[in-house]
């Protein structure tokens, strides 16, 4: 009798082993299972695409093919903005070229820990007829990513390394004008006040010819180079509706550049709400009590781009009928403010050299301390002693000497000036007409004390001037070595050599 029982405990045992072992033969599966070594996307999908559905972390973008011959997909989920093109072509490429490396498990415990949470990939055709769909897990330490599919229970490895972006924003086009620079051959660039500049050239390798310039006026090439760079790849930044306050406002104090190419002239405003007045600043603490923090200055709203051009039919007008569109703050802040922002000046003629005076190091600079107290202190001195000298906005002061001739060298280029440099008390500390030698070095680059950088980029070749510089646009607080004490306003004696 206990033979028996031996027997079929032996038996059962035998079984249960036996059903274990098949059981974990699901993990191991096939060796030849139909999808494995295949693209995750066959190319008979990819020419029948009209939709792709993607959802992750609880949101759902879709984008769909509007047109007829696929160059008109639309991000139904963004206002049906245009799709990035070239960001749906990498995605649908991902795809297609990723494969199935192999099959990995049909236990459900161990799909469990595969992470299958709501992130998935759905594509339907023209007629919204899903033709394939997976479901996608986590991301394993060797890389890929594990994926289902609605017609088994396997688990399966993929090549699969996107990110599955379900922001429908970031999907749309945020191109709003794309112009070469070398299209352009007009601009009328409105300002603030008075009548707008007119720029024009009958191709892109023509110089420009400006509307109304006055005698020995000249055009600065580089500002308008940065508008043409700014304006002709114009992208937006954030929408938002074509009544919303701020959107209105800016609409309202909008500047307005016309861009003109061989087709077409787009006709660019930009603008932002002011900022409203500031409040009134709190009354002084009374004795014995804490002043109050400051109140932060109010800021003006974000700049917005209204753009339309002369062909009806250009995408960007009916964009406009849709949304108002945010740009960057630094495109209109850093249009140019006037007509002297972009026109030069001839500089007034030196006055006649009284008798016995030959260089600029004979100009005046009456004399006086070393150094200053604060910049209150040095503003006061020099306001009052350099009759004659023009002052720029930053406070530098300078008389010309000799005037020069040609252009005047932009940021990055390298030059050759002469120099003498002196402290205010009338004490040198070098020279380099002393060493026999021009100094050389690269303008705009932080090479040399701001003061330099300034100066210079505002000289024409061959031209001599004074330059006093404040202490704050030389070596500030805390001076220079010896020769050069905290707070000491400098005199050179400068020339442009060459560049």
């Amino acid at each position: 009798m206990k033979l028996k029982t031996l027997s079929i405990v032996a038996a059962v045992l035998a079984v249960a082993s036996i059903a274990t072992w098949l059981f974990k033969q699901r993990d191991s599966g096939p060796t030849a299972d139909a999808r494995v070594g295949q693209p995750l996307l066959a190319e008979d999908v990819v020419g029948r695409i009209g939709t792709i559905r993607l959802q992750s972390d609880s949101r759902t973008v879709a984008l769909v093919d509007s047109g007829t011959d696929g160059s008109a997909w639309v991000v139904r989920d963004y206002h049906d903005m245009p799709v990035d093109f070239s960001k749906l072509t990498r995605f649908v490429t991902e795809l297609r070229d990723a494969r199935v490396l192999r099959f990995v498990s049909a236990n459900p415990e161990r799909i469990g820990r595969m992470e299958f949470g709501d992130a998935s990939i759905e594509i339907l055709d023209r007629s919204g007829a899903t033709v394939w769909s997976a479901q996608l897990g986590k991301t394993p330490d060797g890389g890929g990513r594990f994926i289902r599919f609605p017609d088994s229970d396997r688990a399966y490895l993929t090549g699969l390394n996107t990110w599955l972006d379900t922001t429908a924003k970031n999907w749309a086009d945020a191109t709003l004008v794309s112009i070469k620079s070398e299209d352009v051959t007009a601009i009328e660039l409105g300002f603030p006040e008075g009548d707008p500049l007119v720029l024009t050239r009958p191709d892109g390798t023509s110089s420009w010819k400006v509307e109304g310039l006055a005698e020995g006026e000249t055009l600065k090439s580089s500002p308008v180079s940065s508008l043409l760079s700014s304006l002709g790849n114009l992208r937006f930044t954030e929408t938002t509706a074509l009544d919303a306050p701020e959107a209105v406002a800016a609409r309202a104090h909008a500047r307005t550049i016309k861009l003109t190419t061989a087709d077409r002239t787009y006709t660019i405003a930009l603008g932002r709400e002011p900022a409203p007045p500031a409040p009134p600043a709190p009354p002084p603490a009374a004795e014995g009590e804490t002043a109050p923090p400051p109140t932060p200055a109010p800021k003006a709203g974000p700049v917005f781009a209204f753009v339309t051009t002369s062909v009806a039919s250009d995408p960007v007008n009916s964009l406009m009928s849709k949304r108002a569109f945010q740009i960057s703050e630094w495109t209109f802040t850093n249009l140019p403010t006037d007509r002297a922002a972009l026109i030069e000046t001839p500089p007034p003629p030196p006055p006649p050299a009284a008798e016995g005076e030959e260089t600029s190091a004979d100009i005046t600079v009456p004399p006086g301390p070393k150094s200053f107290a604060d910049a209150d202190a040095e503003k006061a001195f020099l306001d009052e002693t350099l009759d004659g000298f023009t002052t720029t906005p930053s406070g530098i002061r300078y008389k010309v000497a000799k005037t020069g001739s040609g252009e005047k060298p932009a940021a990055g280029t390298r030059i050759q000036a002469h120099y003498a440099g002196r402290l205010l008390d009338g004490t040198p500390f070098d020279s380099s007409y002393e060493r026999g030698e021009p100094f050389s070095f690269t303008l705009g680059q932080g090479q040399v004390i701001k003061g330099w950088d300034e100066s210079l980029l505002d000289m024409r070749k061959g031209e001599k001037r004074t330059v006093v510089i404040p202490y704050a646009l030389g070596y500030g607080e805390r001076g220079a070595g010896a020769e050069i004490p905290a707070r000491a306003t400098l005199v050179f004696d400068i020339e442009l050599v060459d560049f």
